[in-house]
């Protein structure tokens, strides 16, 4: 249940640690209208990764005939299980994206008719989408250990490491949120923008090949997109049991902080004329 008004109102000015309480109701209330009526509930998050595998591989080994880079047995569910694990991230970072441009204006009534925290509708939307990603990682590990493909090699102590590389992924998604989210109330055509971006930016991203594939130059280009590394590490972590590229790893958190503390900063800027355009 969403707390009270007079709770939220104590919460005006509040660090995002003193709003927990408050963004933890939130979350799970947006989680339980996501499976509402539905007859599995949540356990739609476990059996749509397994169906989603199993026509990936359906697909590569009888139709296309894929086989990923470097591997020459097992390609079909070698190349399923590395391209599932990219669009992870991806539909992670562009299902918070999506939902940035009306974010605000959805929520009208936390402008107008009481006084809300409003950056913390980022947090909410972020965590919402994390649940299903944890799942899907989970499964990505145990099919990876399952030795269904011999090619894959993990080492249960690396998955310490997954964390590193999806703490940019976050930062990086709040920042979309706030800013987008921001801009959204007084440009409503930034909505319009939404989806031809996120496809572009589907494939300038890792998912459906490796960066092994790519010319230096083209490389390059890739690597400015923000969850470039963090799809190519994930694999050479939870697939291969390779060593994160730490110094990599500690770029990328501090540019997604320095990022994530702009937009909200921005965000600041911008929210005292909500109610006025809204």
């Amino acid at each position: 249940m969403v707390p009270g008004t007079s709770q939220i109102i104590r919460l005006r000015g509040s660090t995002d640690w003193q709003a927990r309480h408050l963004i933890g109701s939130l979350t799970r209330r947006r989680l339980a209208l996501r499976f509402r009526g539905s007859k599995l509930g949540t356990i739609w998050m476990l059996v749509a990764p397994l169906l989603m595998l199993g026509v990936f591989t359906l697909v590569f080994d009888q139709f296309l005939k894929l086989r990923w880079p470097g591997v020459e047995k097992g390609g079909a569910f070698v190349a399923a299980l590395n391209i599932y694990l990219g669009l992870l991230l991806f539909n992670f970072f562009a299902d918070n994206i999506n939902s940035a441009p009306r974010l605000i204006i959805e929520h009208q009534v936390f402008v107008k008719k009481i006084v809300f925290p409003l950056p913390v509708l980022a947090y909410v939307v972020v965590f919402a989408n994390l649940v299903p990603l944890l799942v899907g990682l989970l499964i990505v590990a145990l099919l990876a250990a399952s030795g269904l493909a011999p090619e894959f090699s993990p080492a249960p102590l690396l998955l310490f490491a997954v964390p590193l590389w999806l703490l940019p992924v976050v930062l990086w998604s709040l920042a979309a949120l706030w800013l987008i989210s921001a801009i959204g109330v007084y440009a409503r055509d930034i909505a319009h923008l939404t989806s031809p971006t996120i496809t572009a930016l589907m494939f300038l991203s890792p998912v459906f090949y490796s960066t092994q594939q790519v010319s230096t130059d083209w490389k390059r280009l890739l690597e400015l997109n923000p969850i470039t590394w963090p799809i190519e590490q994930l694999r050479e972590i939870m697939l291969h049991g390779n060593l994160p590229n730490a110094e990599a790893a500690w770029v990328s958190l501090g540019v997604s902080f320095c990022a994530a503390a702009l937009a909200r900063y921005l965000f600041r800027k911008l929210q005292p004329g909500f109610a006025d355009v809204l």
